[in-house]
């Protein structure tokens, strides 16, 4: 069984680095690759029933490995592996063609065999090998439906090519040139092209994968990164007659390929999806148009399931750009990276200054100075998979509101990255932790760190400060942790709490202070407030981990409230004796309401 679930289990077949197809009325999903996931079972959503099927099962694992240890190979049927974009149905023949990353070889699944005989190794059928194909292995393809019904492939790595592919036939036109990346590959019918697109380029093909043409358009470099242009999902809009890119989050790009015009769609109103890695976003043909409703299905991670998106005309855009613009211009701010023709100036050269203009920004910067933010807004950008704001030593960071970060695991709004930092009038909401790291001394004053997000591997500490000499927090709200994580989490030597506001929330979360090495713990005119379901039963843990030993072990409560009537509460301090001796206590709270074994001063 676990050489069959690998790393992650069926999920990584939407999340490894996979793609889909789609017949008309269900989505395919395939793969899951390498050591992620192993099993060669298709996923199936049906869009008229709006359910899920697994048509059949993966077929068992044997013991053969295939060019590396432990890539296992199934008795019947293809490897699990990374799709990309290429996997593709073709109406002509009713099947899947599939071209996977380091497969042996390109397969097909006949939909009418399948249905006709449940026979799903059947179904699944060994294709000829395209030209210069590794003796191995394929290498990375994508694929796009020809208007002839033929599929246009275009390979990267050993033997790369541009080719034609005829289902009727199973054979392969000879490769003519290309310069492919990780992408996907989308035809134009006003055009009578196809495009990709490779490091901030956009390269074109004619239908029959002749006449390349590299350089055809540059993508702007608002776009995001090279991961990002590299990963996006693309498809063909017929209404506005362009290729529409979606990153895995809130935002489209449309490009026009005639008029060789960028447009920006923010989603301005309503729901939408969180980009599971915003600088890997792991779509490629997840995003795919549906003609009967004109509009395009959606997805980039799995627990956020598939979306549904439309994109709108250029007049209510402009029309909503202008009403946005005049509510954020009410509001002080002076530009915003969510309003076209409005954006905001490279935030990082601004940090170099130290000042910000106030706008709202979907950027983010690495602090090693003083800066004043004069209340902007970040969202929805991380740097270097870590957080909006890197704070390294010497770091003073002053007045500035951060919301919506998430990498799916400890993306922060600060990430603490050694030194001494400080932190002062600084909001903080909806980010997988609020701030995350460890350094010497840090000083967190007059701020709100909450409401943590509560998904996948992460742990929802509001503030998580590893390790270090010293951490001072006043006048600061602590509050709402998700998913076990703890409202104040610290391994510091000394973390000094004064007139605070501490507080569970309503999810289920775990500790309101955990000082899992002991050290000193000074709680001075601070209210810590159990929430709704506190996991672990305790008020305060002291000492659960210690992963580092210190000669000085005091507790601390002087004035203020500790309340917990509101939930299950077992121990208002669990300490660990048989990993720290009891430590030192001073205890004068204001008042105690509901809380179990209150210690002895």
């Amino acid at each position: 069984m676990d050489r069959l679930w690998g790393w992650g289990g069926p999920r990584q077949t939407f999340e490894a680095f996979s793609g889909a197809a789609f017949d008309g009325r269900r989505l395919y999903f395939f793969g899951g690759g390498h050591h992620h996931y192993r099993g060669n079972d298709l996923k199936v959503f049906d869009l008229k029933t709006f359910a899920w099927s697994r048509p059949y099962d993966p077929s068992y694992v044997t013991d053969e490995a295939f060019v590396a240890a432990r890539r296992y190979v199934p008795r019947h049927g293809p490897r699990s592996l990374h799709t990309y974009d290429g996997i593709i149905y073709v109406p002509t023949t009713n099947a899947l063609y599939m071209w996977a990353h380091y497969a042996r070889h390109a397969w097909k699944f006949d939909i009418a065999l399948f249905e006709a005989t449940g026979d799903p190794w059947k179904a699944w059928q060994i294709l000829p090998d395209p030209p210069n194909k590794d003796s191995q292995r394929l290498h990375l393809h994508m694929t796009a439906l020809m208007p002839d019904g033929r599929v246009l492939l275009v390979r990267q790595g050993r033997g790369r090519g541009a080719m034609i592919f005829d289902p009727k036939t199973e054979t392969y036109s000879a490769p003519g040139p290309t310069n492919a990346s990780y992408t996907s590959l989308a035809w134009a019918p006003v055009t009578g092209r196809a495009y990709t697109f490779r490091q901030g380029r956009i390269d074109s093909y004619a239908a029959d994968g002749t006449d390349f043409r590299e350089g055809v358009a540059q993508v702007p470099t608002a776009f995001g990164s090279t991961q990002i242009m590299d990963q996006s999902g693309v498809a063909y809009d017929p209404t506005s007659r362009r290729l529409v890119f979606w990153p895995g989050g809130r935002v489209t790009w449309t490009w026009d390929p005639v008029e060789d015009h960028w447009t920006r769609f923010p989603n301005t109103d309503g729901p939408a999806p969180q980009s599971v890695l915003p600088e890997k976003p792991k779509v490629f043909s997840k995003f795919i148009h549906i003609p009967q409703v004109n509009a395009f299905v959606a997805m980039a991670r799995p627990e956020d399931g598939l979306w549904v998106y439309r994109l709108p005309d250029e007049d209510t855009l402009a029309n909503t750009m202008a009403d946005k613009k005049r509510a954020l211009q009410a509001q002080g701010f002076e530009c915003a990276d969510t309003v076209n023709g409005w954006t905001c100036p490279n935030l990082q050269k601004q940090v170099a200054q130290g000042r910000v203009v106030k706008g709202v920004y979907r950027q983010c910067a690495r602090v090693d100075g003083p800066v004043e933010f004069n209340g902007a807004r970040l969202e929805n950008r991380v740097c270097g998979s870590k957080a909006a704001l890197i704070a390294r030593d010497g770091a003073d960071i002053r007045n500035v509101h951060i919301q919506d970060i998430t990498i799916g695991i400890n993306g922060a709004c600060i990430r603490w990255a050694g030194g001494s930092v400080r932190v002062n009038r600084v909001t903080c909401r909806g980010a997988d932790m609020g701030l995350l790291g460890r350094g010497d001394r840090i000083e967190i004053s007059d701020s709100v760190f909450e409401s943590t997000l509560d998904h996948g591997k992460n742990y929802g500490h509001v503030l998580y400060l590893v390790s270090g000499s010293e951490a001072v927090i006043r006048n600061t709200r602590i509050a709402d942790p998700g998913n076990e994580g703890h409202v104040l989490k610290t391994g510091m030597q000394r973390t000094v709490v004064e007139n605070s506001d501490l507080a569970g929330g309503e999810r289920a979360y775990s500790r309101v202070v955990d000082a899992f090495n002991g050290g000193v713990l000074i709680l001075r005119d601070t209210d810590l407030t159990v929430g709704a379901d506190g996991g672990n039963g305790d008020l305060i843990g002291y000492g659960g981990e210690m992963r580092t030993r210190f000669d000085d072990n005091r507790l601390v409560v002087d004035g203020g409230v500790l309340d917990c009537s509101a939930g299950r509460t077992y121990h208002t301090v669990h300490t660990w004796p048989d990993r720290l001796r009891r430590p030192a206590m001073d205890w004068r709270p204001e008042a105690v309401v509901g809380c179990p074994r209150v210690p002895r001063r």
